[in-house]
């Protein structure tokens, strides 16, 4: 059955639809009200280069599954996505698990710490945050304002640590202070976490009046230093006084192939918090399709237990750059996970219209700021893509050689370039294992076939550009392996080992040599050779990666020789 026949054969019900390679591979996932109708819109007039083209031409098979909603397909949907990680999908771009406040509340005395591990249904979570240094710093503070406990020591032994001598503990263990009073002081931290600053205050103030009017001053002097240190905390970062509501504003900018979130938290109408997220973004994403895409995937991290997370993560409403067409749908979903209504709309005007395009402004200033850190190796990455004609900027490079002499002890190596530096602790060496004559071409295609049937399995990143040790030859049978792969399009370039005689000065020491003193490279795109200057730095860098490849690879095999003499002069 051809792939628009089986589009036909869809159920016109809920539910979400996943798009599949010929290898079974999640391509795309996707949620919708009517299946049918939302799979046929990939396959009518595709963009010749855009997303759908790409992934319709990719795609084997079309799995689904029905739901009874399109909120319940939502869901669905983000869970799909957190799991396989699909290849065509926007995701947010932290390969690890943002850190939460935790707030132990199976324990007598609760413990607050900062974990990431959200598999304890019975804690209370305030988070996500994206910035760990900031987190730490922020419970530090809490600390010296309500001086709760941080270890995890449940038995009340009268034997305290040293946070209770040095003031940093109440000392529940010694059995002196009274659950009431600890847990009276939880609330409050929770409260605080929560964004419910004025509430605490005002909660705080009538406790500083009423231990004041029982003549209890110490007490009261307690309540009072408590007030003023959260002033302190809270008035750092107030910048904008709102309408007291919670809210949050999303900043979104791209440049190329990078795009990044700033997310503004607005609580009691202060500006409390801001968070920065990187996105992975495809070929012809729109803005509508990142900015839906995060919404989902952040505040699904809200749907989960207990009860209490969900309403203090997600706010009253949500301000957005761009007019979403699943606006409804989005809110409907919102409203069921937090328990009442949340509004996401484009504010037009005034306080709300400002502190977006401030949030906007920080992403596009935070994503200039990360090119220009290294903007050399930036501009020298994209001069290469343009010499090169590569579909987009080469910011990661993996170099692959072999070494052997005569197919004995053969090793292959791959090497990992990330913006023009060497990422040593994803280099890999290989012994060959299926190959004992001395067929470089077969070695290098076992060394592609299991380093790139790896990265597939486990998910992780691909290369931009694929460089070889070798001419035409190699080139091809690494185009052939990927191909068998399932890995289409994926740039591979060739440099044939140098002949070093009667070359000029320059050109021995950038290390590219053709056969008749012209620098040539082999592409896996194209038939012609592109003539190379060796006195470009882009080229130069080329050559780097390819001799750290050919020295990582023969540095393996120079071990692995000096073991074999060694045992057999035993």
């Amino acid at each position: 059955m051809e792939i628009r026949e089986k589009v036909n054969a869809l159920p016109t019900s809920a539910g979400v639809y996943i798009f599949k390679d010929r290898n079974g591979n999640y391509l795309y996932i996707g949620k919708a009200g009517n299946i049918r109708n939302r799979v046929k819109s990939h396959f009518q007039n595709p963009d010749f280069f855009g997303k759908d083209a790409v992934l319709t031409k990719k795609t084997v098979s079309i799995d689904y599954l029905i739901t009874q909603s399109a909120v319940e397909a939502l869901i669905l949907e983000c869970n799909l996505i957190k799991e396989h990680k699909p290849r065509y999908n926007i995701m947010l771009r932290d390969d690890k698990s943002y850190p939460y406040i935790k707030i132990a509340r199976e324990e007598q005395f609760p413990t607050v710490y900062i974990t990431r591990d959200l598999e304890d249904g019975k804690a209370k979570y305030f988070g996500p945050y994206t910035d760990a240094k900031s987190l730490r710093k922020t419970l530090l503070l809490l600390r010296k304002t309500f001086i709760f406990k941080t270890c995890k020591k449940t038995k009340i032994d009268g034997k305290p640590c040293l946070n209770y001598h040095i003031a940093r503990c109440v000392g529940p263990c010694t059995g002196k202070v009274s659950k009431e009073d600890y847990m009276e002081m939880i609330e409050n931290v929770s409260m605080f976490l929560s964004g419910e600053t004025q509430k605490l205050l005002s909660y705080l103030k009538n406790r500083m009046n009423e231990a004041s009017a029982s003549k209890e001053y110490e007490k009261s002097a307690k309540f009072r230093d408590q007030i003023e240190s959260i002033h302190k905390m809270f008035s750092l970062q107030t910048i904008s006084k709102l309408d007291g509501q919670n809210q949050d504003f999303i900043g979104y900018a791209r440049s190329k192939n990078k795009a990044l979130i700033v997310l503004f938290k607005v609580r009691n109408g202060k500006l409390s918090a801001q968070e920065k997220f990187n996105l992975i973004v495809i070929i012809d994403s729109k803005i509508e399709e990142a900015v839906l895409s995060f919404i989902e995937q952040y505040y699904s991290l809200s749907s989960l237990p207990p009860a209490e997370y969900c309403r203090a993560g997600i706010p009253d409403e949500i301000f957005v750059p761009v007019i979403l067409k699943e606006k409804n749908l989005l809110e409907k979903w919102l409203k069921k996970t937090k328990g009442k209504t949340v509004k996401i709309s484009v504010p037009q005007r005034g306080d709300k219209k400002r502190l977006l395009k401030m949030a906007s402004d920080n992403a596009q200033y935070k994503l200039m700021e990360g090119f220009s850190l290294k903007s050399e190796p930036i501009n020298m990455l994209t001069d290469l893509k343009e010499r090169l004609n590569l579909p987009s900027v080469p910011f990661r490079i993996e170099g692959i050689d072999i070494s052997n002499i005569m197919g004995k002890n053969a090793v292959g190596s791959v090497v990992v370039f990330e913006k023009g530096s060497p990422k040593k602790n994803e280099w890999r060496k290989f012994k060959i294992k299926s190959i004992d004559t001395s067929d470089d071409y077969m070695m290098m295609g076992e060394i592609i076939e299991r380093r790139y049937k790896r990265i597939l399995n486990e998910k992780t990143k691909l290369p931009d550009l694929v460089l070889v040790d070798g001419g035409k030859g190699q080139v091809n049978i690494a185009k052939q392996v990927f191909n068998e792969l399932g890995i289409e399009n994926m740039p591979i370039v060739g440099i044939a080992k140098p002949v070093r005689n009667g070359f000029p000065p320059a050109a021995k020491r950038a290390g590219l040599y053709g056969s008749r003193g012209e620098n040539k490279i082999h592409l896996s795109y194209s038939s012609r050779m592109i003539i190379l200057n060796p006195r470009m730095e882009s080229f130069r860098f080329l050559a780097r990666v390819r001799d750290e490849a050919h020295r990582f690879a023969h540095s393996y095999y120079g071990k692995l020789k000096k073991k074999e003499v060694q045992n057999s002069s035993h």
